[in-house]
């Protein structure tokens, strides 16, 4: 089973206040752009008064700084209206992983 483990819980350097970053390692790494990654980094944007919400996926680095590009990748996806609430930003790290073919191990 290929799974992602937490591996920075909460990365900053992101822009704005609304986005949660985490860092996941991938096990098995996932090919992006034909060269497998290990890490990946998924920000969950809160909406705001104008603006919709979203998650998005990048390939990273062991730090959580995107590995060159900051193309959405697979796992990326807007979010629907509902409440912000710690579990439903959980729900959004398992789907967009989810996505990839990864459960969240540990």
């Amino acid at each position: 089973m290929a799974t992602a483990t937490i591996h920075i819980k909460e990365v900053g350097g992101y822009a704005g206040a609304n986005h949660l970053t985490r860092c996941y390692r991938l096990d098995p790494p996932w090919k992006f752009d034909r060269v497998d990654h290990e890490y990946v980094t998924v920000t969950v944007t809160v909406p705001q008064k104008h603006t919709e919400g979203e998650v998005t996926l990048h390939a990273a680095t062991e730090t959580g700084a995107p590995s060159g590009s900051m193309k959405r990748r697979a796992g990326s996806y807007v979010l629907h209206e509902a409440p912000i609430t710690p579990e439903y930003v959980e729900g959004c790290y398992a789907l967009s992983l989810g996505m990839l073919g990864y459960q969240i191990s540990g």
